[in-house]
Formats: structure tokens, C-alpha cells, sequence
């Protein structure tokens, strides 16, 4: 019974955007949505949803967990294909 109260206390969110922080001490990811309007195409500020501060030894370990998740993908169903618009790609990779 207890173990189904914390199922339905687990918070779910989606993000399209991801950045990191770093100190000595941790890994902050924060996890965000940017959208774009549906009346004029323009991209709409970001909105940070969810903050998971990781020990680097965890993080390590979540970046080695994504990794062979993300190769199993790919190898089930192909290579994933980042955003086409460069400068998104960028922009993301120097949050990381």
C-alpha cells in the first residue's frame, strides 16, 4: 500500500531542453521547455520544470546508464538525428 502512495507522489515532467551546472562537490542538471507559439512561430522564453543535483560519482554513473541506453536505442531503431537547426544543437551542447 505504501509503495503505491510514492507511485502516484512521483512527479512527471517533460523537457526539451537540458543544462548542467558543476562544483566540486556536484552536477546540477536543469531541465527546462522551450516552445514555439502557435501564432507566430516564435520561440517562446524557457521554463525551467524540474532541478536534479547529482554527486559526480552518481552522475558519472547516470552518463554510463544513458550511454548504453542510448547505443540500444539506436541500435533497435536507428541513428537519432539531433535538431537539423545548427545553432539549437550548439546552444544545447554548451549548456552541457
Amino acid at each position: 500500500m505504501e509503495e503505491e502512495n510514492k507511485a502516484l507522489q512521483t512527479e512527471r515532467v517533460y523537457a526539451n531542453i537540458v543544462g548542467c551546472e558543476v562544483t566540486t562537490f556536484d552536477f546540477t542538471f536543469i531541465f527546462g521547455s522551450k516552445r514555439v507559439s502557435s501564432k507566430n512561430d516564435k520561440i517562446l522564453p524557457e521554463e525551467v520544470v524540474s532541478e536534479v543535483i547529482m554527486s559526480p560519482q552518481q552522475a558519472k554513473a547516470f552518463a554510463l546508464m544513458l550511454s548504453n541506453n542510448l547505443r540500444q536505442y539506436e541500435k533497435s531503431f536507428g541513428v537519432i538525428n539531433l535538431d537539423p537547426n545548427p545553432s539549437e544543437v550548439e546552444s544545447t551542447a554548451a549548456k552541457a
